[in-house]
C-alpha cells in the first residue's frame, strides 16, 4: 500500500483540472508542503461588480443568520438525535457558503468583508 504522502506528491506533476479527475479516495495530507491548490475554488472569477458583491454578501450573511436561527428551532422542538443530524447539516452548508462564496468574494473585494468574520 502506498502512503498518502507519496500519492500526493506525486500528484504534483499532474494536478487535475477538475475535482472529478482526482483518482477515488486520495486526499492531499501535505498540500502546505507542496503548494498543493484548492481545485473547488482556484479560477472562479468571483462577482468583479462591488455594488453586486456587496448585495451577495449581505444575502450570505442574512442566509448565515436564517440557518442559525433554524438550528435553534430544531433544537427546541426535536429530539437530540434529530438536532444533531440537523446542525451536522446546516453545518455544511455553511461551511460551502463560506469556502465557495464568500472567501473567494472577499479575497476579491477585501473592502467589504465585514470586521468581526475571520
Amino acid at each position: 500500500m502506498v502512503e498518502n504522502n507519496c500519492i500526493s506528491e506525486c500528484l504534483l506533476t499532474s494536478l487535475p483540472t477538475k475535482v472529478t479527475d482526482l483518482p477515488s479516495g486520495i486526499v492531499l495530507t501535505n498540500a502546505n508542503k507542496i503548494k498543493a491548490v484548492d481545485v473547488f475554488t482556484t479560477g472562479i472569477s468571483m462577482v468583479n461588480d462591488k455594488d453586486t458583491a456587496i448585495l451577495i454578501s449581505d444575502l450570505m450573511l442574512r442566509f448565515g443568520k436564517e440557518l442559525d436561527e433554524s438550528v435553534a428551532v430544531v433544537q427546541s422542538r426535536c429530539d437530540e438525535e434529530e438536532f444533531k443530524v440537523y446542525r451536522e447539516a446546516v453545518g455544511l452548508i455553511m461551511g460551502e457558503m463560506l469556502i465557495k462564496i464568500m472567501n473567494p468574494l472577499y479575497e476579491k473585494h477585501p473592502e467589504i468583508k465585514p470586521k468581526g468574520l475571520k
